[in-house]
């Protein structure tokens, strides 16, 4: 008789039996254990067909074997229903997670037993938990699991305990400039450079947006320090990024069991916070330096126009009897003038052709770039406004607001001119260059209209002068 029309005979007539047909997989065993039957209805178990003669025992893992056996004898003793939950070894090697309920059969000594394939459910399960402890970005634990964390490691055992609180510098710069896109992509580059410092027998937590903190047993300060060298070293070497990563850190160490390891993590940040005190400054202006320095890589012509940019807007500053304070705004929203065009495609940015109306839209959003670019650097917060608005026009016709007249900073104003008149002479958008003469009555045509007239006039009084 085949197993499966056994399986049949042994159900007939049975109620319990055919309460087991609401299952994946149906087992007939015998009073010694084996399988005698099968019937599958879930491919996932399919596999089991092939079990005909193998013991029960054979099937289950061994960490789950003694409770299944037990449960599968208590239901013979007891001609009762009895369930567990075990993973089931399949015939080809795969493994099943599973529920099984074992109910008497009509044959003396015979079971069955009722499995329910519950894998797909572990399995989310298990993501779901994995999801509650870690960040979805980087992998690291987060917040919420460090209590959990924090109990396993504060032992004895563990001392001495290294605590390294963690801050991304220029985070905000990334996403409000750059957009979150860039900040993930920071994010990840700080989380590669901490997996590499952090010992092998460590924990990463990420708190918060660009806040970190490392925690290693069995490590002193002088280890630790060691891995602050390495952090620093790593952020050092990495010249690739347009915004590349920067990190603060504080340490602080348990050596002795009486300590708080709580106290000690808030040393550690207290640490973090002093620290990117002293940083902040040196960094803004490494950043800086660095967006400059990448924004003339792409395009060399518009590291020269923005310094021929800066002089004439100066002169022009000055003769308009500008105040010191003003001039120096005006030195610094000329550096700036352009560094929106950091997130500009170079494939465009460099183009000797002339733009596609598409190709101008992306141009045309390089001011607000900028002005975003300013205003995440506190030095530069003053000048933000002059760089947003130095492609208004005075008709109102500009962009990006459509300011007119003096709503228009008037440092803005005296950008206009001079960005205009050095990209008629030398912008790389246009198919030939203007002379100057050309160029200047480019400016005069335009007064009223584009320019501040006053300003334009000023400027063509002053490169007449300059010509004589």
């Amino acid at each position: 008789m085949s197993g499966n029309a056994h399986t049949n005979d042994v159900l007939a007539g049975q109620d319990p039996g055919a309460m087991a047909l609401l299952c994946d997989a149906l087992l007939v065993l015998d009073a010694q254990g084996s399988v005698t039957g099968v019937r599958t209805a879930a491919e996932s178990l399919r596999e089991l067909s092939r079990t005909e003669g193998c013991a029960l025992s054979e099937l289950i893992i061994e960490e789950d074997r003694a409770a299944a056996l037990e449960t599968a004898q208590r239901a013979s003793r007891q001609g009762d229903t009895a369930e567990c939950t075990a993973t089931i070894t399949m015939p080809g090697g795969s493994a099943r997670f599973a529920a099984i309920r074992f109910v008497r059969g009509a044959d003396a000594g015979s079971l069955l037993a009722a499995i329910t394939d519950r894998t797909a459910e572990l399995e989310k399960d298990e993501t779901i938990a994995r999801l509650e402890q870690h960040d979805a970005l980087t992998g690291f634990y987060n917040r919420t699991y460090l209590p959990a964390l924090i109990t396993q490691i504060d032992t004895k055992q563990s001392l001495p305990i290294l605590v390294v609180a963690v801050d991304i510098n220029g985070m905000k710069l990334a996403n409000d400039a750059f957009g979150y896109t860039e900040g993930d992509r920071l994010i990840l580059e700080a989380a590669t450079v901490l997996k590499v410092a952090c010992p092998a027998h460590g924990v990463i937590t990420r708190l918060g947006g660009d806040e970190f903190m490392m925690l290693v047993p069995r490590c002193d300060a002088e280890a630790g320090q060691y891995i602050i060298e390495t952090i620093t070293r790593m952020c050092e070497e990495e010249d690739d990024a347009m915004v590349p990563p920067s990190l603060s850190v504080g340490m602080a160490v348990k050596a002795r069991d009486r300590q708080d390891l709580y106290s000690v993590i808030r040393e550690a940040e207290e640490r973090l916070d002093s620290n990117r005190s002293l940083n902040s400054r040196r960094h803004r202006s490494r950043l800086i330096r660095r967006l400059m320095d990448y924004l003339a890589d792409k395009n060399f012509e518009t590291g020269k126009h923005i310094v021929r940019v800066k002089g004439l807007a100066l002169m022009l500053g000055g003769s308009l009897n500008l105040s010191e304070k003003e001039l120096d705004d005006l030195s610094l929203a000329a550096d700036m003038h352009d560094i929106g065009k950091v997130a500009i495609p170079e494939r465009i940015l460099g183009k000797k052709d002339p733009l596609t109306p598409k190709e101008w839209d992306i141009i045309r959003k390089h001011p607000e770039t900028g002005y975003r670019v300013a205003y995440a650097l506190p030095e530069l917060i003053g000048v933000s406004t002059i760089v947003l608005h130095h492609h208004e026009r005075w008709d109102g016709q500009g962009y990006p607001y459509g300011l007119a007249g003096e709503e228009i900073p008037l440092s803005s104003r005296i950008i206009s001119v001079v960005d205009a008149y050095d990209n008629m002479i030398n912008g790389p958008y246009r198919k030939s260059h203007m002379t100057r003469e050309e160029a200047l009555a480019e400016v005069t045509r335009c007064a009223g209209t584009q320019f501040d007239p006053e300003v334009a006039a000023r400027f063509i009084d002053i490169m007449g002068r300059e010509s004589d």
